[in-house]
């Protein structure tokens, strides 16, 4: 792909926001992602952190590059549960998604920026994530978490990467999850091993360490995400995650 401007470029240096397979640019705020999905039946966590198309549908995202009998899990957050939609255009009707049964037809999920999904591939995909970042050069974006002990599948919308609590001081500017009530959890997920890993933020203790394992009582470190990574927040009390774009 020719190179062009990049956005950001300084903010980018000074905090590592847009990996090596991440790139977004000026003039139109475009940009895209490579995320490669490379084991065939495993479960990834992944966010799409750009508006594509008209809806953000997994069909406007994935267009057909998904193999058949694919799953996309997305979460629904009242309900603490998942909304499974399964992908398969070989029974040649050109109808390509399923509700979890997989043989009634549904509308094809759709994947606002922001907001995390699992995806079960059937084969080896490398998808591009490609559109406009959701948040404007200069504009601030606040997504809040209202109901304290609930499960938020959530993910960077500004295609920022490095650890949860990545900010320039004096800004919003970076993933930036800082804040968190005492006691909350994040959980990203580990691919090989197919399970989450938690770690536990707390500052009561007042010793300067604010992660900690799942267990709540070993240090460990603050949690990492990339370009287009999903990971769950479970927070301990209300809370406000703001994020800026310079």
């Amino acid at each position: 792909m020719r190179i062009k401007t990049l956005l950001i470029a300084a903010a980018a240096l000074a905090v590592g926001i847009i990996s090596s397979e991440a790139q977004v640019y000026s003039q139109n705020i475009v940009g895209y992602a490579n995320v490669p999905c490379n084991t065939s039946y495993d479960f990834y966590m992944l966010e799409c952190p750009f508006n594509v198309g008209v809806s953000n549908g997994a069909n406007e995202i994935f267009g057909t590059n998904l193999p058949d009998t694919s799953l996309i899990q997305t979460w629904d957050t009242v309900n603490q549960t998942y909304i499974t939609a399964v992908y398969d255009g070989s029974q040649g009707n050109g109808i390509y998604w399923y509700l979890s049964d997989g043989g009634t037809p549904g509308p094809a999920p759709i994947l606002l920026p922001g907001n995390g999904f699992f995806l079960y591939a059937a084969g080896t995909v490398t998808n591009t994530f490609a559109g406009a970042v959701a948040v404007s050069s200069g504009g601030t974006n606040v997504a809040s978490m209202n109901t304290a002990y609930q499960f938020y599948l959530v993910g960077s919308i500004i295609p920022y990467s490095g650890t949860v609590s990545n900010v320039v001081t004096g800004t919003s500017q970076g993933i930036n999850l800082n804040g968190l009530p005492d006691t909350s959890l994040v959980q990203t997920w580990d691919v090989p091993s197919q399970s989450y890993v938690t770690a536990v933020y707390d500052t009561s203790q007042g010793n300067g360490i604010f992660w900690y394992q799942s267990d709540g009582g070993t240090p460990g470190p603050c949690p990492s995400v990339t370009v287009g990574q999903g990971f769950f927040v479970y927070p301990a009390g209300t809370f406000t995650w703001t994020q800026s774009l310079p």
